[in-house]
């Protein structure tokens, strides 16, 4: 029977086993033994612990003193999608997290993050991957990174931006040129 994994916020491997996630708390490299604790130990002082060789659990101690959230899991797993589409796709951020929310179980839709912080988890994903920016394919789907917004000096370059719709218009210039209007 094979180990199954998701990934912690910060790309480590998380065992899952019997709806509970692990962290890896330290191994045997000549036995090839790993052993992980539960992913509350520090939050909730949780004494449950697997111990696992190879592909294998060799040991299951079930203390837990919470239950069992798939939920919790299944949430990982779509953001655990969502930086993949986001590093193989050029579809705005958006886009993305609309794909994948509607295959997230209801009870894993509620554990995962805000849209805005998907948003970003998408945009800081691509900046890690050196993925170069989605082309958009009208005003509405443009999305305008911080960089673009003020100068090098640091003044206000972005004057206007008065939506999100097909109208939309922006303004780019400084104060200080606007005078010359």
């Amino acid at each position: 029977m094979g180990l199954e994994f998701v990934k912690s916020n910060k790309g480590a491997d998380h065992l899952v086993h019997h709806g509970y996630r692990f962290l890896l708390d330290s191994q045997n490299r000549n036995e090839n033994k790993k052993h992980w604790k539960c992913v509350e130990y520090k939050i909730s002082k949780c004494r449950g612990r697997v111990t696992t060789q190879g592909d294998d659990v060799i040991r299951f101690n079930n203390d837990h003193n919470h239950t069992p959230s798939q939920a919790k899991i299944n949430a990982k797993r779509a953001v655990e999608e969502i930086k993949q589409l986001a590093k193989s796709s050029l579809e705005p951020p958006q886009q993305i997290a609309s794909t994948v929310i509607p295959s997230t179980s209801p009870a894993g839709q509620a554990q995962l993050p805000r849209i805005s912080a998907m948003v970003r988890i998408i945009q800081r994903t691509r900046q890690l991957s050196n993925s170069p920016l989605p082309i958009p394919k009208g005003v509405n789907e443009l999305v305008l990174p911080d960089v673009f917004k003020v100068t090098q000096w640091g003044d206000e370059f972005l004057i206007a931006d008065d939506g999100q719709d097909s109208s939309r218009m922006i303004m780019f210039g400084t104060k200080e040129n606007l005078v010359h209007l």
